[in-house]
């Protein structure tokens, strides 16, 4: 965003708390207005803006535009108010805020006013990003994709433990299947700990149950034999083994919970974006799916608030800064300061377009001839990945080969 200093403009910034939030503004030529505390519901905010309009009036200026740092979930129901009255607003950092802290006054003294002033004076001088709220049918979205990115993150943790634990109850099961995520090492999990619950069945009793559940996918007479074989040999725990299968049901269980739940979640999801008509132009990019797609549509509002891909990236974290000191020029590295969600989506998108046949491939190859790190490459396909979806979104076109070398 550019500097405001040459324009009519009357910035607010509002520091953002739990149940009060400040608002100061601020103007081109450096005066302030306020501080201003207003409530955390409907009635503050409509008292704000008739103080602002106050100010607006007093100072001259023809518009308004509102700076908010995004502290934890406070601040969404400002952003959705300010958003339906008409208003734009921006968002800072607070890494950058917490600089400017002190600088401001050469003291890290921290308060509502000072950080509020602060606010307005990073977004007067360009230093914020555009503040976007999803609406209708990418709100859903990217509140599908924030969800289902708990669940994974649930799911990951459940994993973990589940494999520590037998581990300690059954280390030798690896040797017999490779995964414990199968149907069949699940199921075994679940029925058949502790060990001396393998040792006392029989093992044609064994043999039917795997059957049936494997369905013939596996050697279950060799899977059989070497299950009870190994339990009786086992160095698994003993004591308190009873404990540890208890719980480690219990967390099977969850696990099977968070696994049909993120199903459920991801067939909303590309329901979704079937619906959506960039989507179709977008899923013609040989390597990018419907989860891709629901991230890059639903966090970007449809991408409706930006005007080039440099914003995009920028709002994701995917900007190029450099170190430099004198001479020196320092290699150039992403910011990751944006939205991690879509951010993540986006690297695991372009991790797949460095496969063979992927339209990016050869773009990968270049680079790679090049004697560039492989993160570096991958973090050039992404962003080559960005701008070309930018580019069909914004023309609603399918995918040409040609807008490869065109994103630059």
């Amino acid at each position: 965003m550019e500097r405001l200093y040459n324009q009519k403009v009357l910035v607010v910034g509002v520091d953002i708390g739990r149940e009060r939030h400040t608002a100061v503004g601020l103007t081109p030529d450096g005066r302030r207005y306020g501080h201003f505390d207003f409530s955390n519901n409907g009635e503050g905010f409509r008292k704000l803006l008739n103080e602002v309009m106050k100010w607006k009036v007093e100072s001259g200026m023809e518009r308004v535009l509102f700076g908010i740092e995004p502290s934890g979930h406070y601040w969404l129901t400002l952003a959705h108010f300010l958003r339906k009255n008409g208003y734009e607003f921006f968002t800072v950092h607070p890494f950058a805020q917490k600089r400017m802290r002190d600088i401001e006054d050469n003291s890290p003294l921290k308060s509502d006013k000072k950080d509020a002033y602060i606010i307005a004076d990073l977004l007067m001088q360009g230093k914020c990003i555009r503040g976007v709220i999803p609406e209708g049918i990418y709100a859903e979205l990217s509140k599908l994709m924030v969800f289902r990115r708990k669940l994974v993150k649930e799911m990951v943790g459940l994993k973990n433990y589940i494999t520590s634990a037998v581990e300690l109850v059954f280390p030798e099961i690896f040797l017999v299947f490779k995964s414990l995520w199968t149907k069949t090492a699940i199921y075994f999990l679940k029925n058949y700990l502790p060990l001396e619950r393998v040792k006392k069945i029989g093992f044609e009793t064994l043999y039917f149950e795997l059957r049936r559940v494997s369905r013939g996918k596996i050697g279950v007479v060799e899977v059989v034999q070497k299950l009870k074989s190994l339990a009786e040999t086992s160095v698994g725990l003993k004591d308190g083994a009873d404990i540890m299968v208890e719980e480690l049901r219990f967390y099977i269980r969850r696990l099977e919970e968070v696994m049909e739940a993120i199903n459920k979640v991801e067939r909303r999801i590309k329901s979704l974006v079937k619906s959506v008509e960039e989507a179709e132009f977008l899923l013609s990019i040989k390597g990018v799916g419907y989860l891709t797609v629901a991230a890059f549509l639903g966090f970007t509002n449809g991408l409706r608030d930006f005007h080039s891909s440099d914003e995009v990236l920028k709002f994701m974290g995917l900007n190029l800064f450099f170190k430099q000191s004198g001479k020196r020029k320092g290699k150039a590295h992403i910011s990751k300061r944006g939205n991690r969600i879509l951010r993540e989506a986006m690297f695991l998108a372009g991790l797949r377009q460095a496969k063979k046949n992927s339209p990016l491939y050869n773009y990968y190859l270049r680079l790679n001839k090049k004697g560039k790190p492989r993160m570096v490459i991958l973090i050039a396909v992404t962003r080559k990945l960005v701008r070309i979806m930018f580019k069909i979104v914004k023309n609603k076109t399918h995918f040409n080969p040609d807008y490869i070398s065109e994103a630059a």
